[in-house]
Order: structure tokens, then sequence, then C-alpha cells
């Protein structure tokens, strides 16, 4: 139900986000464009299919502090692709749109494994969060996925403050490659994921409110 009514929001979205940025449909489409080519070359690295539920949560139980019980959400394609932030506070922010009120931008990480799903990558992602906390992935997925694994963040800021502050220090993780077997090799590698700083920023910015309990 809530999904057929989101994605009646899509034609509002799209024409509020491109009044407020002309050129996002002809950034997306490059984008897209850029990924299908490579896709003809090679395969998508880790997807959703490759995430084993009881892996992921080995692999990310020593993160609690800071991240949220993981949920796979079916992804509502109402969105730009590779917009996924920007979907979000567009959304929140459309006056035209009398669910407005009724969501927050909730940001944390999109979960994909490998083909043996013992290495899982973070890729930092936003989703809608209803006053109920249900989650919504509004963002349409390059790799025809249909679902995403989704963790948040547990506080209350939003991609733009960490991106003012860390830069983009904390927008692509690795976790459980030493116990890969399918040889992945990577040109341009993403880190180990090591929460310390982002869990000492933290407990340093007191007035920032941590949520999910």
């Amino acid at each position: 139900m809530i999904a057929t009514e989101l994605m009646k929001k899509k034609n509002d979205l799209v024409r509020f986000t491109l009044t407020k940025d002309p050129d996002a449909l002809k950034h997306t489409l490059k984008i897209q464009k850029e990924w299908l080519h490579s896709q003809e070359k090679y395969d998508a690295s880790t997807t959703t299919q490759g995430v084993r539920g009881n892996r992921m949560r080995s692999l990310l139980s020593p993160f609690c502090d800071i991240l949220g019980e993981p949920i796979k959400l079916e992804i509502i394609p109402i969105g730009f692709n590779n917009a996924c932030h920007d979907n979000c506070e567009n959304f929140c922010k459309m006056k035209s749109c009398e669910m407005f009120d009724d969501y927050t931008q909730q940001t944390g990480y999109n979960i994909t494994a490998c083909k043996c799903g013992n290495l899982i990558c973070m890729e930092i992602h936003s989703v809608l969060k209803d006053k109920e906390g249900r989650m919504f992935d509004i963002t349409p997925d390059f790799n025809k996925e249909t679902h995403k694994w989704f963790v948040p963040i547990k506080w209350d800021k939003n991609y733009r403050f960490m991106l003012w502050w860390f830069e983009r220090k904390f927008d692509f993780h690795n976790i459980g490659k030493h116990n890969c077997k399918c040889g992945m090799c990577w040109s341009n590698e993403p880190p180990d994921f090591d929460p310390k700083e982002l869990v000492e920023f933290v407990k340093h910015m007191g007035r920032c409110t941590v949520i999910f309990g």
C-alpha cells in the first residue's frame, strides 16, 4: 500500500528535482551509460544476491555501537540513479506532497556481497524513514536489483553532515575480504572498515542524537 502511494509521487519528485537542478537527468543518464558500458566487460563484483544473512550479521556485529540492524528493503524506483541522498532530501522537501511531513532521510549503508558471501561491501546510502520507523528505498539500482540490504547509522545526521565533516572517508568499506574465496581484485579497492574514528567523533560530538537504541 505504502509502495503504491510512493510510486504515485514519482512525477512530482522528478519535477521538483529538475526545478532545483536542471542537469540532474543528464547527469544520471551519463553515469548509467558508463555503468552499462562497464558491464559489457565485467559483471558486478558484489550484489544483493551474494549476501548471506547470518554471515553479514556476523561481520557487522563488532560495529553494533554505530550501526543498526540490517534490513532487506524492496526498491521503489521513483528517484534518479546514483542520487539516493538527493532523492530522499528532495522528497522530504516537496511542499506539494501531503506526505512530506511523514518522512525523514535516513543515512546508512547499502550492503552487497561477493559470490561466496564472505566479503561484504558497504556503500553509503540514504533511504526514507516514516514516523513509525519503517524504511523505504526510492533510488533505482544500476544493476537492476529489486531489493537491497540496508544498515542504518545510529544517529540522526544525514549524508551532507557526514560529507561536511569527513569528506568521502566513510563512503565505501569492505569487511571480510581475507575470507573471500572468489579471488576478487579491484584496481580501486575500498578500504577495510575501521569505525573507530566515527565512534570517537560521535562521542566527542555529545550533542549528536544517537538513534535506534
